[in-house]
């Protein structure tokens, strides 16, 4: 008989901003483009954000854009950019948003956080979620759906029990305890991946005495992504979600790869039916990928998960992914893979919940800041009485706290931005419907303390990030 106990589990999720649209003035150089005379209204404070794409601020009494009302009424004027050039500045127009929610409910997840010595990470960042929920307008424009990972072959109730000691099993099966200690089940033994039936992985739970156990996770991706909520209104599906969370119980392995492309399936499928919302999928996990490994490596889950991020993050349309890491301390394997996926995503760095400040709170203030981040930084582009516009003269400019007009770069690619002095970018070149900022604008603008006035400006040649 072999006896063995089996804690299973993994990284966590992100972002949010307010930027006011308004109307520009005279420009001259200055460091993110040109500066000039001034702007049109002021706006509002923003919050403080850890990692990610950078902080989050708010627009205000300019034209401050709610999330539910995400089309600004800001009147149009005219300022010259180029000799004989008269450009329009267009109200803004944010992209309502879709998340989905790809939850890591691995055996770690059972575990305490932190401070948080009283619930465990599953019971905070359920809590989390519902403030999330509590907190956003009843009208708010926001869908949201969810599916978890690892998903089980079996209903954990299928398997034979046996006791906390250990024993019950016969010899082809080894007693597994779940991460709470209250279940014990009897689970397959194996020596290799031919024992598994069905794809599933023969994973080593005891190297000293050589024990290794069929998981009865899930590793076809196609699976997560059906969604076990699908993605709708917040205030349709948020107690399905709540329902969800709460019906789910954390135990097992995490993989990370699967659930990563079975969330790229499905989104970029909704994406494609939904082309006037902007869509991203919300990782949170608490480590590294742990099973359904690649190409015979676990480890190789987070580089699979990294390009299937990036390859969302490219693709048309565009689908970036956020991560939100429940770390423990010292989990350093754990803490670069969340921040290489979220990166490879298209969002920077991953949010890193912290373990001196209450799990719940940090949580639901991490979706505050991706939903801001989101929508903060990517626009939709403007049309003019005659319709389409000539998107080769097209210009964004910027105020902060009411001081001089800044022009910002242009560039060809999310790949040309400037690391220093950031740019903007159209999603599709050759027929763009988004205005993006590069990273490094993006959170300059999105800096807590300050107030900021966005402007699209049409009519005059764009203009590009000279050369270094």
């Amino acid at each position: 008989m072999r006896t063995s106990t089996l804690v299973l589990g993994v990284c966590g999720l992100v972002l949010g901003a307010c930027v006011a649209i308004a109307c520009g003035a005279n420009s001259n150089d200055g460091k993110f483009g040109s500066a000039g005379a001034g702007n049109n209204g002021q706006g509002g404070d923003g919050g403080n954000g850890e990692g990610g794409s950078g902080d989050n601020a708010s627009g205000g009494s300019g034209g401050a854009i709610p999330f539910d009302a995400p089309l600004l009424d800001v009147p149009s004027s005219e300022t010259t950019l180029e000799e004989n050039c008269a450009a329009q500045s267009a109200s803004g127009e944010v992209w309502p948003l879709d998340m989905y929610l790809m939850m890591d409910q691995s055996g770690s997840m059972q575990n305490p956080f932190g401070m948080s010595i009283t619930k465990t990470k599953w019971q905070a960042v359920t809590e989390g979620l519902s403030t999330f929920f509590t907190n956003q307008p009843a009208n708010a424009d926001l869908g949201v759906g969810i599916q978890f990972f690892p998903l089980y072959k079996q209903p954990w109730s299928a398997f034979p029990t046996c006791k906390s000691d250990y024993t019950g099993c016969d010899s082809s099966h080894v007693c597994v305890g779940s991460p709470d200690g209250k279940s014990f089940y009897c689970m397959n033994a194996c020596s290799g991946p031919s024992d598994c039936t069905g794809g599933d992985e023969c994973y080593l739970i005891d190297s000293a005495n050589n024990i290794s156990i069929c998981t009865n996770d899930i590793c076809d991706a196609s699976a997560y992504g059906t969604p076990e909520v699908p993605i709708d209104m917040l205030a349709n599906s948020k107690q399905a979600v709540l329902g969800a969370m709460n019906a789910h119980k954390p135990i097992n392995l995490t993989p990370t790869a699967a659930a990563m492309e079975g969330a790229v399936q499905y989104t970029a499928a909704h994406a494609s039916q939904h082309l006037d919302r902007k869509v991203i999928i919300v990782l949170a996990t608490d480590g590294q990928p742990t099973d359904c490994p690649v190409d015979g490596q676990p480890l190789a889950g987070t580089n699979k998960a990294k390009q299937l991020a990036q390859q969302a993050a490219a693709a048309n349309p565009s689908v970036k992914t956020f991560v939100i890491g429940v770390i423990d301390t010292g989990d350093f394997q754990g803490l670069n893979s969340c921040n290489s996926i979220a990166a490879a995503g298209g969002t920077g760095a991953a949010l890193i919940l912290k373990q001196n400040q209450p799990l719940a709170q940090q949580f639901s203030d991490a979706l505050d800041k991706i939903k801001g981040s989101a929508v903060g930084c990517d626009f939709k582009v403007p049309s003019n009485d005659a319709g389409k516009i000539d998107t080769t003269k097209v210009n964004v400019v910027y105020t902060v706290n009411g001081g001089a007009e800044q022009t910002v770069y242009a560039v060809n690619t999310v790949g040309d931005c400037d690391a220093t002095d950031g740019g903007w970018y159209y999603d599709n070149p050759a027929d763009p419907t988004s205005i993006t900022l590069c990273p490094a604008t993006c959170a300059q603008v999105q800096k807590s303390g300050q107030k900021v006035d966005v402007s699209i400006q049409m009519g005059c040649k764009t203009v590009f990030m000279p050369p270094k």
